[in-house]
């Protein structure tokens, strides 16, 4: 079945889809002007502790690098489409190319900066290790009574432990397992990236940016479930694109797989799934079709009904329940109030506090926290000015710390023997030039993606004869990272605020970043054509 819906609800679709448009193309210019006006930097005047300080910038010099990053990237890409290289360098070369460099270049970092797991990162490592050896008791602990949803992390360290005859002295290994899962979710944007633009300068400029975004690989040594996560986000939008563009079933489904095991690895990838189904919902408005609903209900109840499978499994293993944890509403009141590292930011008061103050009651802490919402949101409508500082301070905190606690990550967990060679200078005396060399990258990213935010709200507006954006799915597509991101800063803007939690969006962002440049540099010469023939007119 596939039917033309009527009129008014066709025009839901269009209206759904421009009102993304605007609130992503407002996103990526608060990010883009926040960033050339300032940044945000991870103090070390608390040692172990999450500092964020707010610095401003000189916005010519910013500038500047900006035009310069411009113009370099454009030379490279032009002296390798003259010497006839882009026909060589294929998707899959590109992508092979990208992992070799990143396997390489994350391993060299993981020898050098020699970090151990400390905190929650050696809670869950640990849990797993032990679990494959048969010792239960570090799951058997208050902590995950708190959050159980780390338990699907635990489960991917124990997987991997078995497999490997992992013991209690081998944590150091997890470390080169994120990068291959950074090398794997990276060879995925690569092919994604030929697939959203087709253009091979586009997916080269695409594939060489990534190979220069040094943070995600320095964040390697940090051992949660933000890379693996990545891993299995990129291949599910890989896999999600393919199936718009093919409606071959064995994409969604695979789509949906990688999904469940990324969202059970790190929960905040739910962002990802509403995503599709808000993409598939709008093509469902335009035209009634069963393998849009059939693929909204597949990919819903696969991801929400397995995502739990690491609690599981734990639970028949230990015959214990290990209930639902914090309530997100928790997470929520303390993402509304201020905090020592920055507004917003993580606070022992509002989640394990008042989950301890309830009795471990998830209903009852739930209930105190919308509470503290309500009080907050009270506090903010009397106070607009506050308001204000408070959201723009939680968003620019996370979005423009251009390490994103990558280099902090390194400098403030345990550590098996000394830093040596370039983990040393970046950590150590060279870690302030490190800085300002990331934040000037960054800007080129915030540039390049406000670029395509407007190149994609002028193609929605715009009329065509082959429909609009919402007709087609495979154009449909093309909003997909967007719409990520753009989830990514509302749930951060209201949740929990930490920079390390952007590093996955900031990869996203390449792709567009680079098509978006792509535009901005077209714009530029067709206006410098124009102004040069005006004054030639004008001779």
């Amino acid at each position: 079945m596939n039917i033309q819906t009527p009129k008014p609800v066709r025009a839901l679709s269009r209206v759904g889809l421009a009102a993304i448009a605007v609130l992503v193309l407002m996103a990526a210019l608060f990010l883009l002007v926040g960033s050339l006006i300032g940044t945000s930097d991870m103090s070390r005047d608390g040692p172990g502790e999450e500092i964020i300080i707010f610095e401003y910038d000189e916005v010519w010099l910013n500038f500047a690098f900006l035009v310069l990053f411009l113009a370099l990237g454009a030379g490279i890409v032009w002296l390798v489409r003259r010497f006839g290289l882009l026909t060589k360098l294929t998707p899959s070369r590109l992508s092979w190319a990208l992992g070799l460099w990143v396997m390489l270049a994350g391993s060299l970092w993981v020898v050098m900066s020699m970090s151990a797991p400390t905190h929650d990162s050696l809670i869950v490592t640990r849990a797993g290790v032990y679990a494959a050896m048969g010792e239960m008791k570090y799951i058997d602990a208050e902590y995950f009574i708190r959050f159980p949803f780390q338990l699907g992390y635990v489960f991917w360290t124990e997987i991997w432990a078995r497999i490997f005859g992992l013991n209690e002295g081998s944590y150091l290994f997890m470390e080169f397992v994120n990068v291959l899962c950074l090398a794997a979710g990276e060879m995925a944007l690569v092919r994604l990236t030929e697939r959203l633009f087709g253009r091979r300068e586009v997916t080269f400029a695409a594939a060489l940016t990534l190979a220069l975004f040094a943070q995600p690989m320095i964040f390697c040594t940090f051992l949660y479930g933000t890379m693996p996560g990545f891993c299995f986000a990129a291949w599910a939008m890989l896999l999600f694109v393919r199936y718009l563009q093919t409606d071959r079933w064995r994409y969604i489904i695979g789509a949906g797989l990688s999904l469940t095991i990324s969202v059970s690895l790190k929960l905040n990838n739910m962002i990802l799934l509403v995503a599709m189904v808000i993409i598939l919902l709008l093509h469902l408005l335009r035209r009634l079709d069963w393998r849009r609903l059939a693929s909204i209900a597949l990919l819903c109840v696969m991801v929400l009904t397995l995502k739990n499978v690491g609690m599981w499994q734990y639970e028949l293993r230990m015959n214990k329940d290990f209930g639902s944890g914090i309530p997100m509403l928790s997470w929520m009141a303390m993402g509304l109030n201020d905090a020592v590292a920055a507004p917003g930011w993580y606070s022992y008061q509002y989640t394990i506090g008042t989950f301890n103050d309830a009795g471990k009651d998830p209903d009852v802490a739930a209930e105190r926290s919308m509470e503290e919402i309500k009080d907050r949101l009270s506090y903010f409508a009397e106070n607009p000015s506050e308001t204000k500082d408070f959201f723009k301070e939680k968003i620019l905190s996370q979005w423009n710390e251009p390490t994103y606690q990558s280099i902090w990550n390194n400098q403030v967990r345990g550590q098996y023997m000394d830093k040596f060679g370039l983990a040393e200078y970046v950590c150590g005396k060279g870690e302030y030039q490190t800085k300002a060399v990331f934040d000037l990258g960054i800007q080129f990213f915030f540039f390049g993606f406000a670029a395509a935010a407007v190149v994609l709200t002028v193609s929605q507006f715009r009329k065509k004869r082959e429909g609009t954006m919402a007709d087609r799915p495979d154009l449909c597509a093309l909003w997909l990272i967007p719409l990520t991101i753009l989830g990514g800063f509302l749930y951060h803007a209201l949740f929990e605020g930490k920079s390390q939690y952007i590093i996955t969006y900031m990869t996203y962002m390449v792709p567009y970043a680079v098509w978006g440049s792509f535009y901005g540099i077209r714009a530029v010469k067709a206006g410098a054509g124009k102004l040069r023939r005006k004054l030639f007119e004008k001779e």
